[in-house]
């Protein structure tokens, strides 16, 4: 057998050319695969080698001296496939052989002539590399036995093996979103060089862009062809919605591959009815104002504006408005600051273009001056004075109106609340009213008759979609509804989402499209808000006091600590002792009274403040007391006016004692004060009136304590938004003087525990909720609950 061999005949033929005298034998290769060249000093004979017999030798005779003709290094190829999605959209499998470390990549039909079972020559190269083992890729073991057969086709065939390394194999168009999605992870994994940027994970093309070419305009609807730009292509709105109605995952374009997923698109499934006309590459969108921004909040990137011949400059500029046009008229008789002008131009736009919005300023920066002065532009514009419902608190009423008295004396000014109140409709002028009112009044209703405008004050009020105040004004019926708000978002988007369908009806899609859409879900945090963001920059204005009041003297926010008093002590310790089955049962599973837990906490606070607020003695010991008092005199003797927020009714009557009893001047504020312009004025214009006292709740909004520069908040507030609100009555537009905040804390007690929750949760407390309310406590955790109602660190 050897003598017929290959081997043999060769070994024959140089024992008859060189006899005993060859000097060696060298491997060696030309273009047509391997070769063994024998030589001695007269001549040379080269003999093609089988790859075959090559191996067989390197495998079994690694060492010889013939082979010194290549240096040989081990496990540094493989064999792979390569992918490339073609022009039509199928995918190719194609076998080459990669390098390790550098990773270079060999077509297999380039190295076919030298490669071997275990090694490989790459062209040019004199070094035979050895092939790491490899395993078929792409394997689909469910696919089942069946699936085995393989007749040696081009076409592709899951199989539970994977597929071969030695042949290319094509994914049909079709198949090729399934194959990407079940094998994404092991496409990651491969080397660069074998996958395209557009076949990774985060590598397909996504929209970067768009170009809206406007067809034609009237007031009430644009047409226009919609381009999305992904990378440098722009792929035509026909081919996408072609792509995703037959439910595409992927679309192949252009020799990319383009996300039909992508949630930039998902705006194809929230426009109206007939907002899409024609079919595949001429599809145009037919789109109300409100339609447009919604598409344009979508298409994150530039978008860029084209025209047909015929259309006018005026047509271009509204599509290309996303900021106020020119500012309405000068001379309104409505002194603003340059802020405030920018403010009011934009509520001209907001009206020219027949949207609502919210005016979102910090407190302090003049949203209702802002409010008067649209008012004052549209009476110079119609001629005559609109038809204005104002909505605010109970509270807030008579600082409309003096405002209104002030600034715009010429305009008709009716107050509806109370018992005598008449029909509310519109009529020529400003007609004031309360929440509460509007809720009584159009309860059950059918929608009230038209105003030219609808300013909702505070209107965080009615952010609960499931709420009477809510649905009462959803029955108002407005040429453009303004919103004015410091808190737009105070726990989720939701609540700007609610806010926005008041003012703005019909941008956002109802829930649960709406939440689908624009709030934060799993994976789609930032995509989402950065979507909601675009879509209500138009009609959303927020400007903070750092922005825009440079000369702003600065807020100092100072805590300061005190001692329970002996008596103070024994009563806490009480209390906690008849709460304990309260403690237990927030311990376990059980049902809980959560009106019970707020009664509790209401007492400790209350002891906190003073041991007379539970029924003891006034001239009882109190550490709280005692430090206000301290802090109260060296404000008095600094000649400074001083402003004290406190929760309970109980504290202000203490206040008002103490400071009679001293001789110094006071104002005051609470729930029942009927003309709540008397004491606000006295504090500012009268030197002798040193203190200003208000309730939270009937002090922290609609009025004006510049004259103060010292704030005590003598408890906290559940809520620090509240807290801050009440604040800014003195840190604000025309304070001169730094203002210091004073936030009095018992150490040792819920008060102290209270301090740290506001800190940590100040999205969570930062809802407005009425601080007698009990389901309050129910945002608490349970276990933050027993920690409220744990005993005081007294040492």
């Amino acid at each position: 057998r050897f003598e017929t061999s290959f081997w043999g005949r060769l070994a024959n033929r140089l024992f008859l050319l060189f006899g005993d005298g060859t000097s060696g034998v060298l491997l060696d290769a030309d273009e047509s695969g391997f070769v063994l060249v024998f030589q001695d000093a007269e001549r040379e004979v080269r003999v093609a080698a089988p790859r075959a017999a090559v191996s067989r030798v390197l495998r079994r005779m690694p060492s010889l001296p013939w082979t010194s003709g290549f240096a040989v290094e081990e496990g540094a190829a493989a064999a792979a496939l390569s992918l490339e999605l073609l022009a039509d959209g199928a995918l190719a499998l194609r076998p080459v052989v990669v390098t390790v470390g550098e990773a270079r990549v060999y077509e297999r039909p380039s190295v076919a002539p030298f490669l071997l079972d275990q090694h490989v020559l790459l062209p040019g190269a004199r070094t035979l590399l050895g092939l790491l083992a490899a395993r078929r890729p792409f394997a689909e073991p469910e696919t089942g036995d069946q699936a085995l057969l393989d007749f040696g086709g081009e076409g592709y065939r899951p199989s539970p093996i994977g597929l071969p390394l030695d042949r290319e194999t094509l994914v049909p168009r079709e198949k090729v979103p399934r194959f990407l999605a079940r094998h994404r992870a092991e496409i990651d994994a491969l080397p660069e060089v074998l996958v395209p940027e557009e076949l990774r994970g985060g590598g397909l093309l996504r929209v970067s862009g768009a170009r809206l070419h406007l067809v034609s305009d009237s007031r009430s609807h644009l047409v226009v062809e919609l381009f999305l730009l992904m990378k440098e292509r722009e792929v035509p709105l026909g081919t996408v919605l072609t792509a995703r109605r037959a439910k595409e995952k992927l679309l192949s374009f252009g020799g990319r591959l383009l996300d039909l997923t992508d949630p930039a698109l998902d705006f194809v499934d929230l426009l109206g009815k007939g907002a899409i006309e024609g079919a595949g590459d001429a599809v145009r969108l037919r789109l109300t104002p409100l339609e447009l921004c919604l598409v344009r909040a979508y298409l994150r990137g530039p978008v860029s504006i084209t025209s047909e011949s015929g259309v006018s400059p005026a047509a271009l500029e509204r599509l290309e408005s996303s900021s106020p046009s020119a500012p309405p008229p000068p001379s309104l008789g409505v002194s603003l600051f340059p802020f405030q002008e920018a403010g009011l131009s934009w509520l001209w736009f907001l009206r020219q273009n027949g949207f609502g919005g919210l005016l979102c300023d910090d407190m302090g920066l003049g949203k209702t001056h802002q409010a008067m002065a649209l008012i004052a532009a549209m009476t110079r514009d119609g001629g005559e004075a609109p038809s204005v419902l104002v909505v605010c608190p109970a509270s807030v009423i008579p600082h409309w109106e003096e405002k209104l008295s002030k600034v715009l004396p010429g305009i008709p000014l009716v107050t509806h609340h109370g018992a005598s109140r008449r029909e509310l409709k519109p009529r020529p002028g400003v007609t004031l009213t309360t929440w509460g009112t509007l809720r009584s009044d159009v309860a059950g209703e059918s929608p009230l008759a038209p105003f030219d405008l609808a300013v909702f004050d505070e209107i965080q009020q009615a952010k609960s979609p499931a709420s009477q105040v809510h649905r009462a004004a959803r029955h108002v019926a407005a040429g453009m509804k303004l919103g004015l708000t410091g808190t737009p978002i105070e726990n989720t988007t939701a609540d700007l989402v609610a806010l926005l369908g008041l003012v703005v009806p019909g941008l956002l899609p109802e829930a649960p499209a709406a939440r689908r859409a624009f709030e934060s879900d799993e994976g789609r945090d930032l995509e989402s808000r950065g979507r909601l963001s675009r879509l209500v920059k138009p009609f959303v204005l927020r400007r903070t006091k750092a922005q825009v009041l440079d000369g702003l003297p600065p807020k100092i926010l100072d805590t300061r600590h005190c001692e329970l008093s002996p008596e103070q002590k024994a009563l806490y310790q009480d209390t906690l002792k008849g709460a304990q089955g309260l403690r237990d049962a927030l311990g376990t599973s059980d049902r809980v009274s959560y009106l019970h837990v707020f009664a509790v906490l209401s007492r400790l606070k209350r002891i906190c403040d003073h041991p007379a607020l539970v029924g003891g003695s006034e001239d009882a010991g109190s550490g709280k007391w005692d430090l206000f008092t301290e802090l109260l005199e060296e404000s008095l003797a600094s000649s400074l006016k001083v402003v004290v927020f406190t929760q309970y009714l109980g504290m202000l009557k203490l206040f008002a004692r103490h400071l009679s009893g001293k001789g110094v001047g006071f104002a005051e504020i609470k729930g029942d004060t009927k003309d709540r312009a008397e004491p606000v004025t006295r504090f500012r214009e009268d030197p002798k009136c040193r203190v200003f006292l208000a309730s939270l709740k009937a002090g922290g909004v609609g009025i004006d304590l510049t004259p103060a520069s010292v704030v005590i908040h003598y408890d906290r507030w559940w809520n620090a938004a509240r807290e801050e609100q009440a604040t800014d009555r003195v840190h604000r537009l025309g304070q001169k003087r730094g203002v210091h905040v004073l936030r009095l804390v018992t150490k040792g007690t819920l008060e102290e525990r209270i301090d740290w929750l506001i800190e940590q949760k100040a999205a969570l407390l930062g809802e407005v909720v009425p601080e007698d309310d009990p389901s309050l406590v129910k945002q608490f955790e349970r276990s933050e609950l027993v920690d409220l109602l744990s005993g005081p660190a007294f040492g």
